[in-house]
C-alpha cells in the first residue's frame, strides 16, 4: 500500500512538471525580420500588442521572415487584413489573409503588398501550435511610407469601378522637396516626362493600375501602386437575320441599357440615319448592305455602352463610313486628311491625283484598319511628287478597296497650288537607299541644272551639270552606290531657283 501511494505521488509530479513545461513553452519567443532590417525583432507569446511600420519594395512589396524560437515543436502565424481584435485565447475568427507555418527553430517567409484587398495595414498573430488556450503575440504591420498615390475624378477620390475612358487624377504626396515623380503604367512603361509635378492625368479604358517613384524621406527612392477598377458592363446588339434582300424587314435586338434610352444610327452609303430614345428592339427594312450601331448608357453603372451590327443585303460590298476628306496645299506638297466612324473587312485606300478632274493616278497607298467598332480612325497622306509648271489645281479621290477586293470611290476633293509655279519641289527616290537613288524635280526653265552632293564632313562628293527641260525631270544617281553609310545633303540649283534635299543612304 505504501509503494502505491509513492507511485501516485511520483505519477502526480511528473503531470504537473509536465504541465509545467507545456505552459512554459506556450510562452516561447519567436522572431520577425523586417525589410532592409540586419536583425530580427524578438517577440514573446503573450506580450500583447506591438505596432511597426515598414517600406515596401520597387514592387509596392515588402517580404517578412519569420524565425521560430521555441521549442515545442514549431509554431503557426495567421495573418489578418486590417485591424482585427485577438481574444485572449487562441485566434481571431476573422478569415485570415495568409497562414505561416513554421517548424521548431526553423524560419520561413511571406510576402505583403501595399493596398492589397483595399488595405495598407495587417495584423500578425503568433502561436506555438497546440498551445492556441494561450495568448497568441500580435505584430500590427502597417504600410505607412510618406508616399501615397490616389486616383480622383473631379476632384472626389475613386473608390469604386468607373466607367472606360474618364479622365483620372492621379496624385502623389509624400516625396521630398523637389524630388521627381516617375509615373509608369501596368506594363512598367514611364508615361510622360519625369519631372517635379505630382500630378498625371490618364484616361484608363479597362481595369489596371499605375505607379509612382520618387525620393521619400523615411525611405529613400520609393514607389507605390494604385489600382484603378474599370466598368466593364456594355452594350449587346443582334439581328434577327444577317444576310437579307432589298427591303425585307430584320429586327433589332439590344441588351445591357434601358428602354427609351437607346439610339441606333443606320450607316449606308455615306448616309446616317439615327433614331433616338428608342427601346430594346427595333425593326428596319434595308435596302443596302447597312451598318447599325446602338448607343446609350449601361443598366450598371451609367456608363456610355454601344455595339453594332452588319445587316447584308445581296452582295452589294461593305461600307466604310467616311465622315471627312480635306485635301489643302502645305508649301511643297499636298496634305491629305480623312476619317472613317466605322470600317468592315477594310483593307486598304489608295490615294488617286488628276491634273485635270478626269484622268486620275495611284499616288499612293494607305493600310486600312480591317474592321473598327466605335470609334474615329484618321487617316493622313502627304503627296510630295512634282507639281508640272503652270499647274494650279489638283484633285484627289480615294479608292477604298475591302478585303474581297471590291472597291468604292470617294468624291473628288480640289485643292490650289500656292507658292511658285516654278518651284523645284525636288525629291530624293528611293530615301533611304542601300544603293543608287533618283532625283525627281520640276524644272523651271531649260537652263542648265547645277548638281552638287555633301557628305556629313561638308566634303563635296559629286558636281556636275545636267541640261533640262521644262516641266518633270528625273536625274539618276548611280554615283550613290559607292558612297559610304551616312547623311548626304544634295543641293540642286538652275537660275536663281535652289533647294537642298537630305539622302541617307545605308
Amino acid at each position: 500500500m505504501k509503494n502505491l501511494y509513492k507511485i501516485a505521488i511520483l505519477l502526480m509530479g511528473l503531470m504537473i512538471g509536465a504541465q509545467s513545461a507545456s505552459v512554459a513553452g506556450c510562452s516561447g519567443q519567436y522572431s520577425v525580420r523586417y525589410p532592409g532590417a540586419a536583425a530580427a525583432t524578438n517577440y514573446n507569446n503573450g506580450s500583447g500588442l506591438t505596432a511597426v511600420s515598414y517600406c515596401p519594395d520597387g514592387s509596392g512589396k515588402a517580404t517578412f521572415t519569420i524565425i521560430e524560437g521555441d521549442n515545442d515543436g514549431g509554431g503557426e502565424t495567421r495573418i489578418y487584413v486590417g485591424n482585427v481584435t485577438v481574444p485572449n485565447r487562441g485566434f481571431p475568427t476573422n478569415t485570415e489573409f495568409v497562414t505561416v507555418l513554421t517548424a521548431q527553430n526553423g524560419s520561413t517567409t511571406f510576402t505583403l503588398e501595399a493596398n492589397s484587398s483595399g488595405a495598407t495595414s495587417y495584423t500578425l498573430v503568433h502561436a506555438i501550435r497546440g498551445c492556441q488556450n494561450d495568448k497568441a503575440g500580435e505584430v500590427r504591420l502597417t504600410l505607412t511610407p510618406t508616399l501615397n498615390l490616389s486616383a480622383a475624378v473631379g476632384g472626389t477620390t475613386v473608390t469604386g469601378a468607373i466607367c472606360p475612358n474618364t479622365d483620372v487624377t492621379l496624385t502623389a504626396t509624400g516625396g521630398v522637396s523637389g524630388a521627381i515623380y516617375t509615373f509608369r503604367d501596368a506594363s512598367g512603361t514611364v508615361i510622360g516626362v519625369p519631372s517635379t509635378s505630382n500630378t498625371l492625368n490618364v484616361k484608363p479604358t479597362t481595369s489596371t493600375f499605375y505607379t509612382v517613384t520618387t525620393n521619400t524621406a523615411n525611405c529613400g527612392s520609393t514607389d507605390v501602386v494604385q489600382r484603378i477598377n474599370v466598368n466593364t458592363n456594355n452594350l449587346t446588339l443582334s439581328s434577327t437575320a444577317s444576310t437579307i434582300t432589298s427591303g425585307q424587314s430584320v429586327t433589332l435586338n439590344s441588351t445591357g441599357g434601358t428602354n427609351g434610352s437607346y439610339t441606333y444610327t443606320a450607316f449606308s452609303q455615306g448616309v446616317t440615319t439615327e433614331t433616338k430614345n428608342a427601346n430594346s428592339s427595333l425593326t428596319v427594312s434595308p435596302t443596302t448592305t447597312t451598318r447599325y450601331t446602338v448607343t446609350g448608357p449601361t443598366a450598371v453603372g451609367g456608363c456610355p455602352g454601344s455595339a453594332e451590327v452588319v445587316v447584308r443585303v445581296g452582295n452589294t460590298p461593305l461600307p466604310v463610313g467616311l465622315t471627312s476628306f480635306t485635301a489643302s496645299w502645305k508649301g511643297r506638297a499636298a496634305e491629305l486628311r480623312w476619317a472613317t466612324a466605322f470600317e468592315i473587312n477594310n483593307s486598304h485606300f489608295v490615294v488617286e491625283r488628276s491634273f485635270d478632274g478626269s484622268v486620275f493616278r495611284a499616288v499612293g497607298q494607305v493600310a486600312g484598319a480591317g474592321t473598327t467598332s466605335g470609334a474615329t480612325t484618321n487617316y493622313r497622306f502627304d503627296d510630295p511628287t512634282p507639281v508640272p509648271t503652270g499647274a494650279s489645281l489638283l484633285y484627289y479621290r480615294l479608292r477604298q478597296v475591302d478585303l474581297s477586293g471590291a472597291d468604292v470611290l470617294s468624291g473628288v476633293r480640289a485643292l490650289t497650288v500656292s507658292g511658285p509655279k516654278n518651284a523645284l519641289a525636288a525629291i530624293v527616290l528611293p530615301n533611304p537607299t542601300t544603293g543608287s537613288a533618283t532625283i525627281r524635280f520640276v524644272a523651271a526653265t531649260t537652263a542648265p541644272v547645277r548638281l552638287e552632293v555633301y557628305n556629313m564632313l561638308g566634303q563635296q562628293v559629286l558636281l556636275k551639270a545636267v541640261a533640262a527641260k521644262d516641266g518633270l525631270m528625273e536625274i539618276p544617281l548611280p554615283e550613290a552606290a559607292a558612297w559610304k553609310a551616312g547623311v548626304y545633303q544634295i543641293s540642286i540649283s538652275q537660275n536663281q531657283q535652289r533647294q537642298v534635299v537630305r539622302l541617307v543612304r545605308r
